[in-house]
């Protein structure tokens, strides 16, 4: 796990459809909490897939295990932390998307692109995270 790990736990809010995990954030989420959902990280990022499988990155580069989705959730949140912030994009509905570009890595360190939304209540919720194409 990254160093100076703070507190995180597998939420389920009132009103949330989905468990989430949450930290708060100092840096690059000015302060405001960074959340990211459970399924993102199981059934997407983790997971083994026919079509836009990152598993083969995030497991078999990266070393993380189906087993400890919390450990990506929260190396995500903490990679905020000294991330490089490269784009600040508005989408359909006043959506607004931040990406960041931060190395994480469990038995190999890389570069992973991810997008984030930035909500009405300041706080980020993950929506993908990528192999970085670095020139």
């Amino acid at each position: 796990m990254m160093g100076g790990r703070g507190a995180y736990s597998l939420t389920s809010a009132s009103g949330q459809k989905r468990p989430t995990i949450s930290l708060r954030s100092a840096s690059a989420a000015a302060g405001a909490a960074a959340v990211v959902a459970k399924e993102k990280i199981s059934g997407y990022l983790l997971k083994k897939r026919e079509r836009d499988d990152k598993s083969g990155f995030f497991v078999g580069v990266l070393g993380y295990s189906p087993d400890e989705p919390e450990r990506l959730a929260a190396d995500l949140i903490e990679g905020l932390e000294g991330a490089a912030h490269v784009a600040t994009l508005s989408g359909k509905g006043g959506i607004i998307k931040e990406n960041y570009e931060m190395e994480l890595g469990i038995t190999r360190r890389a570069p992973v692109t991810t997008i984030w939304e930035r909500r009405k209540d300041g706080s980020l919720r993950l929506i993908t995270a990528y192999p970085s194409r670095r020139e």
